[in-house]
Order: C-alpha cells, then sequence, then structure tokens
C-alpha cells in the first residue's frame, strides 16, 4: 500500500549504499516497488552488475542503476553518487566481524558522515536522509538483564568493552562486540550531526533491526549472507558455522528482513516520520527457538539437539509499537511471524532437495 501524501515525489531517485547486502538488495526492492527509481552503491561495480538486469525484470528497465564507490571513507567519496536525487539511504556497513575496532569503527563513523554531508551539500533536492542502525546499538545483551528500552538507550557497554577487551574473550565474542561499538559510534554521529546543524533542512531517521530472517532475493549471486546464513547453516546443520556462533552469538529480537526494508521506506517517505530512531523488533529469540520453528515446519527432517544454556532477551521494547503501526499503515498486518520468516528463509534450500513442502 502506498504511503500517503509520501515526503519525495514518485519517480525520484533514490540514493542506496551497501545494496547488494542482504538488508540494501531488500530496501532497493521496496523503494522500486513504491515507485522510485534506485541508484545504488556498490564497491566493485563488475562484481554487483547482476542487480542490474534482476531488477529490470522486476520493475523494467532504467528504474535501478548501480555507481561505484571504492572507499566510502574518502572525503568527497558521495559527491557526485547524490547529484540529483531526493533522498539517501546509508545501509552500507562492515559485517565481517572483524575484532579490531580501531579498523571498523572509523569506517562506521567516516562514512555516515561522508554520506550524511553529501546529502546536506545538495539541499536543493536531497530532502531525506535514513541511516541503518541496528539493535546492537541500544542494549548489551547478558543473560537475565532486563532493559526497559527507550528511543534514548544506548549500548554504551560494548565501547567500553572495546577499549579493554577482557582477557578470556574469544576473538569472536570481540568481533561481535566491535560490530555492537561500531554501530553505536556511527548512530550517534548522525544525531550529533543533526544537533550541530539544526538549520539543516534535512530530514534525518534511522532504522534499529534485530536479528533479520527471511527471504533471500537473488541465492544465485548473493549466496545467504549475514543472518540469514546463520538460519541456512543452523537448517542443514552446518557444524562448521553453528559451533561457531550458537553460543557467541547472543540472543536479540527477531524481525524479517522484508519488513526492515518497508521500515526504511516508511523513514524515507512518511511525512510525520522525522528526527525518529525506528525500532525493527518483533519477538525476543534464541537458536533453540529457531530449532523448534524448524522441527515443526519440517517433521520429516531431523535437526540438532538445543543447545543446553541459551537465554532470551528479556528486553522491554515500547518503542517497537511505532514500527508496527507504521507497517500496519502501510497495509501489513503488523510484523512478519518467525515461523514464515523462517520458512522463506529456507524455501530454496527445501525446493533444492525436495525435503519438504
Amino acid at each position: 500500500m502506498p504511503i500517503e501524501n509520501p515526503a519525495l515525489p514518485p519517480d525520484s531517485i533514490v540514493l542506496i549504499t551497501g545494496v547488494n547486502g542482504l538488508v540494501g538488495s531488500h530496501v532497493a526492492d521496496q523503494v522500486l516497488l513504491h515507485g522510485y527509481r534506485v541508484r545504488g552503491v556498490v564497491r566493485n561495480l563488475k562484481k554487483h552488475e547482476w542487480m542490474i538486469a534482476f531488477f529490470a525484470s522486476r520493475y523494467g528497465a532504467d528504474r535501478f542503476s548501480l555507481t561505484e564507490i571504492a572507499d566510502l571513507t574518502k572525503a568527497g567519496a558521495f559527491v557526485d553518487a547524490v547529484k540529483g536525487v531526493a533522498g539517501v539511504m546509508h545501509v552500507a556497513s562492515p559485517v565481517d566481524i572483524n575484532p579490531d575496532p580501531d579498523v571498523v569503527i572509523p569506517i562506521v563513523v567516516d562514512s555516515t558522515l561522508n554520506a550524511l554531508t553529501a546529502a546536506s551539500d545538495e539541499a536543493g533536492t536531497v530532502k531525506r536522509f535514513v541511516l541503518t542502525s541496528s539493535g546492537s546499538a541500544v542494549v548489551f545483551p547478558k543473560p537475565n538483564h532486563r532493559v526497559n528500552v527507550t528511543a534514548e538507550t544506548w549500548n554504551e557497554e560494548s565501547v567500553r568493552i572495546v577499549q579493554d577487551f577482557p582477557a578470556d574473550m574469544s576473538v569472536i565474542q570481540r568481533g561481535f562486540v566491535v560490530y555492537m561499538a561500531s554501530k553505536v559510534k556511527g548512530e550517534q554521529a548522525l544525531w550529533n550531526w543533526v544537533k550541530e546543524n539544526p538549520n539543516s533542512s534535512l530530514a534525518v531517521n534511522a532504522v534499529l533491526p534485530g536479528g533479520a530472517f527471511g527471504p533471500v532475493l537473488s541465492p544465485e549471486h548473493q549466496g545467504y549472507p549475514s543472518t540469514t546464513g546463520l538460519v541456512a547453516a543452523l537448517f542443514t546443520n552446518n557444524t562448521e558455522i553453528v559451533d561457531l556462533i550458537i553460543r557467541d552469538y547472543a540472543p536479540e529480537y527477531f524481525v524479517d528482513i522484508q519488513d526492515v526494508a518497508r521500515l526504511h521506506v516508511a523513514a524515507l517517505l512518511h511525512p510525520d516520520v522525522k528526527g525518529e530512531r525506528i525500532f525493527a523488533y518483533n519477538t525476543p529469540f534464541n537458536w533453540n527457538t529457531v530449532l523448534g520453528a524448524f522441527r515443526k515446519l519440517y517433521p520429516e527432517r531431523t535437526f540438532r539437539d538445543d543447545e543446553p544454556g541459551l537465554w532470551d532477551d528479556l528486553s522491554i521494547v515500547e518503542p517497537a509499537k511505532r514500527a508496527e503501526a507504521l507497517l500496519r499503515e502501510m497495509g501489513r498486518e503488523g510484523f512478519t511471524g518467525l515461523e514464515e520468516s523462517l520458512r522463506r528463509n529456507v524455501q530454496e534450500i527445501v525446493d533444492a532437495d525436495g525435503s519438504g513442502p
């Protein structure tokens, strides 16, 4: 359902960074679905040229294009890319779980400020800026730790930890905490810029997804990126991956990837959404929750036993009601359920091996 009185004129061009990734590709899909054109930013144009034909087959020729920016942190990197666009959506962010905060955090902060500054400098045309943040920027997950999340809640603990890692913290655990800290610092850089530029005409919003499951637009070209890959590994019992993450990937809230993309569209187009953190949170989960859903959906398959000692995210996230209301305004019944999202996450695998409905 189209958004009434959208903040940007239909058929405008929207710049989307990291368009080849899980979130970025779905955001592009939803922006195109709503009648806008997309200029996607990638670091390697040749590697991702498949996206042009892919979206042309769905929405027609000349609706989607790509531009290459090899280094998003380079001063002036976005100057040419923002020419003629009405909105900028900065989705790109390192997701390789690099344990070095001195590498990761500057990339996130500098690329955010570069994109934001370029958008602001094009104030004649660029009206909206949307940042993809993360639920990781909100709360540091710990067992039996209940937090009443508000729009002002920040995961400052992760920032403190990366300044002096505990000696017993594994490399992969450090990588997860560095990712959290990078999202904190990146989003805070956004809101600090807003405070320092009170006369800017740019409407700025951030979307904070939890762990995103759901369909991949093109498994042929994308594989199973980010959290969809963890679901696929658990479904196929890829122990090489699962054994690494099943205990170190902390419980959080789940959200369907298409709902994440829809909320990005709301942040871009909804005339009343300005200066907001949109919490894309549905329900808490841990990996035993996912295994239980798989057993229910695919009783003919055998899955690994539950992992002992897993716990749930006990956070109470009242701002998520705002996100759900936005989804309802867009014609949805609310958030997509966990089982439906998981089913679509693994449907290509099921179809390929003929193992289920």
